[in-house]
């Protein structure tokens, strides 16, 4: 059973994730195609996982991408995308959460890192690929540069978020310090 508390918690981050992703986001073309965003919208659903586990991470995640495409619609719909998205929010709630590691810098480097190689760079550049009919290689580089740039800036984001606020957010007793 879902407390009150940890159910708003992420319907929060459900809409902070649509709002980070599809409001203040930059689309950057790649090989003709519109193929890579930058945005803030995988923080909260990363949060969601790390914060009440990989379920709700990957719920949230559902929920973000299903909610984003139903308010604001960008070309077709494509089931690959809302894997993603809730593996955004289930591996790191895996790697953190479920295995009690503790909220190091480290260990949300670690968790950024993998989350973003099997995610970003994997699996939505071959979803990119599939759908706008180009080579995996020609998108690949572009959306490999990006990571490399992204991944220190959400993982000091994250921890800051939940070292700095723990007392506001609830951290759970087994992933403090």
């Amino acid at each position: 059973m879902i407390k009150t508390k940890t159910l708003v918690s992420m319907a929060l981050l459900v809409a902070l994730s649509v709002i980070f992703t599809r409001l203040f986001s930059v689309m950057v073309p790649v090989g003709g195609a519109m193929a890579l965003r930058l945005s803030f919208g995988e923080i909260p659903i990363a949060l969601a996982g790390i914060l009440f586990g990989p379920w709700a991470g990957a719920i949230v995640g559902v929920l973000a991408d299903l909610t984003g495409f139903a308010l604001f619609p960008i070309g077709t719909y494509f089931p690959g995308f809302t894997l993603s998205s809730a593996l955004v929010g289930a591996i790191p709630g895996w790697l953190i959460y479920s295995r009690r590691k503790e909220l190091t810098m480290k260990n949300i480097v670690i968790a950024m890192i993998i989350t973003s190689m099997i995610v970003s760079v994997g699996l939505n550049t071959l979803w990119l690929s599939i759908l706008y009919d180009k080579a995996f290689l020609v998108l690949l580089p572009s959306r490999l540069i990006a990571r490399i740039i992204l991944i220190p800036i959400y993982s000091f984001v994250l921890y800051t978020i939940l070292n700095r606020y723990h007392a506001v957010i609830g951290i759970p007793a087994h992933l403090r310090r």
